[in-house]
């Protein structure tokens, strides 16, 4: 008999998490767990988006340096457009830039989160050294989320998919070869 509840514990995220990536069916994870098929759908529907964020971010640092200042350590993959304020631009590859942790967040002088004159400094260095990039930036800024926007599980598949797509070829690009998938959540 399936749970009532939409509330899991983190064993039955996990294991819910671990049989989708496994190929198994929603109807038969629910009958292992006894979770109802529609807490299991928003479960997977949380997976997807967790698992396509990681690979756009990884994508982003595929890159192997910041792009500002050339360093290799602690990078991050930086949203030019928020994800808050355009889910629907997230996974965009456009929207992505790989700074270290610092000129990400903390840089007095560079930085999309620091203070005011930081962030026109970045917003000028996009514009003379990524110019293709500032202007996807310029024509989407005002493109803001509205619900026809929104991106079902389906969408969500297909994103993901090509995503792990150019995630494997900047891989196998850049020498590495890899067995079976990218995911995180392979035990």
């Amino acid at each position: 008999m399936a749970k009532k509840s939409s509330k899991l514990s983190s064993g039955e995220k996990g294991k819910i998490t671990r049989w989708f990536h496994a190929g198994m069916s929603i109807s038969d994870i629910s009958a292992k767990t006894g979770v109802t098929p529609a807490t299991i759908k928003l479960r997977i529907a949380k997976t997807i988006r967790d698992d396509t964020q990681e690979l756009w971010s990884l994508i982003i640092r595929q890159k192997g340096r910041c792009e500002i200042s050339g360093y290799t350590g602690n990078l991050q993959a930086h949203h030019l457009l928020e994800k808050s304020a355009f889910p629907h631009l997230r996974y965009d590859l456009n929207n992505g830039i790989c700074l270290t942790d610092s000129i990400h967040e903390f840089d007095k002088y560079i930085s999309p989160h620091s203070n005011s004159a930081a962030r026109e400094a970045f917003r000028l260095w996009l514009q003379e050294h990524k110019p293709e990039q500032y202007a996807w930036w310029d024509k989407n800024r005002n493109n803001k989320f509205t619900a026809e926007k929104a991106i079902d599980n389906d969408k969500m598949l297909e994103i993901y998919a090509e995503l792990k797509a150019i995630y494997v070829k900047g891989l196998e690009n850049n020498g590495i070869n890899i067995l079976g998938s990218p995911e995180r959540c392979e035990q």
